[in-house]
């Protein structure tokens, strides 16, 4: 900086008018200097030639106490700095208007941001806290425009380590809430959601996404404890329905998936494979009540090849569609003794059938319709059988589904 004085004062610390020069800028100062060397020193104002100007105190030269800047940049848009200085930087407290309205006052340190300090954005946004090298670092609060706010841990303008989000209603009702761990601004470790619907997930974060390990309360009062990945249930996991049904298996894209195994309310058990939340391929259902179906099932429902023995002895063997008997199979009545092979519709015995008399073996084939025999005869064709109104081969057996 080279000072040009205009008049030779008398005494060493007097107000003086004289030409300044930068190496960029050029501008007069006006204030006292020392007299000895001529170098401003005191309280005085350097004016620059693009209306950027600093006033306050000087030390041999160098701003050093208290000052106020104003640049104006090449846009014409005016920052502002109130408050201490050191060696000709900001140092110590202060406040700075910056041209887009946002306002900080805090600390500053070698002419940054540092230290505690709190910003106050032209977006209503506002932060309470930690600093260094001008970024959000260490503890501090985030209030948003919008009701939204942001307590806990930073590192480089982002939420870092422990903190709690809430996200809040128009009204101003925190409607959603994080509190956990938190990685380069995203949920990452261990932490608690709670959602709009009151919904809450409790457990293992990644970038953002359930998971691993974590537990999730529906609105339902259901409950899912178990794996996660990428925001979805996956691997092992245990659901325990509000009912009191409880399944506890495989999971697949945040259904059940695999291997697994349903309790009902009414503890009847269910053991098999599943399939985007339904029993698929092989499995086997238990009903208290001592009957069980072991087979194939489709669409959450006994289809395919399989047996139901039930609790009183009878044992059926075959064919199943949409949880009815149908198609081929073997029926044996353990009351009446009698066997019978053949076709079935809607969980009646239905076309070409034949019955194994108990004690003679002997063996009748005939036509049924809706679950009833007409027409039976021989093997030969040579008889005509009638059964009683009152006898289960004639009627339809009971469905245990």
């Amino acid at each position: 900086m080279k000072y040009v004085i205009s008049k030779n004062p008398k005494n060493r610390s007097q107000l003086l008018t004289f030409e300044m020069t930068e190496p960029t800028l050029t501008g007069t100062y006006q204030g006292e200097v020392d007299l000895s060397s001529g170098i401003v020193h005191g309280y005085g104002k350097m004016t620059y030639s693009n209306g950027s100007f600093y006033e306050g105190q000087f030390v041999k030269g160098r701003r050093e106490g208290q000052g106020t800047e104003v640049v104006v940049d090449e846009a014409d848009l005016e920052s502002k700095y109130v408050g201490a200085w050191v060696d000709n930087t900001m140092q110590g407290k202060g406040v700075a208007t910056f041209s887009n309205g946002n306002v900080y006052e805090g600390d500053f340190v070698k002419g940054k941001i540092e230290g505690e300090g709190t910003l106050k954005s032209s977006n209503g946004d506002k932060y309470i806290g930690s600093w260094r090298s001008e970024k959000m670092h260490g503890t501090g609060t985030y209030f948003y425009g919008d009701g939204d706010k942001y307590e806990g841990e930073w590192q480089n303008d982002k939420r870092h380590g422990v903190g709690r989000v809430e996200y809040c209603g128009e009204g101003g009702e925190v409607q959603e809430s994080y509190d956990g761990d938190w990685k380069f601004g995203q949920m990452h470790g261990r932490g608690k959601y709670v959602y709009k619907d009151r919904s809450v997930y409790e457990g293992e974060w990644v970038e953002g996404l359930m998971h691993g390990w974590g537990k999730f309360l529906f609105p339902n009062g259901n409950v899912y404890d178990g794996n996660y990945s990428n925001d979805k249930r996956e691997g092992f996991g245990t659901l325990s329905y509000s009912e009191g049904h409880r399944y506890e298996g495989q999971w697949h894209e945040d259904s059940a998936h695999g291997e697994g195994t349903l309790i009902y309310a009414n503890q009847d058990t269910y053991k098999g494979n599943w399939a985007s939340d339904k029993k698929s391929g092989f499995g086997e259902l238990q009903y208290v009540n001592g009957n069980v179906y072991k087979g194939e099932w489709e669409e959450d429902m006994a289809s395919g090849n399989g047996e139901l023995a039930y609790s009183n002895g009878d044992v059926y063997d075959g064919e199943w569609k949409n949880n009815l008997r149908d198609g081929s199979g073997k029926f044996e009545c353990k009351k009446d003794g009698y066997i019978y092979v053949g076709g079935w519709v809607r969980g009646r015995k239905g076309g070409i059938g034949s019955i194994t008399m108990p004690g003679t073996n002997d063996v009748f084939k005939g036509e049924f319709q809706d679950g009833r025999l007409v027409g039976p005869k021989l093997s030969d064709g040579s008889l005509v059988w009638a059964f009683a109104e009152d006898s289960d081969w004639g009627n339809e057996e009971s469905n245990a589904f």
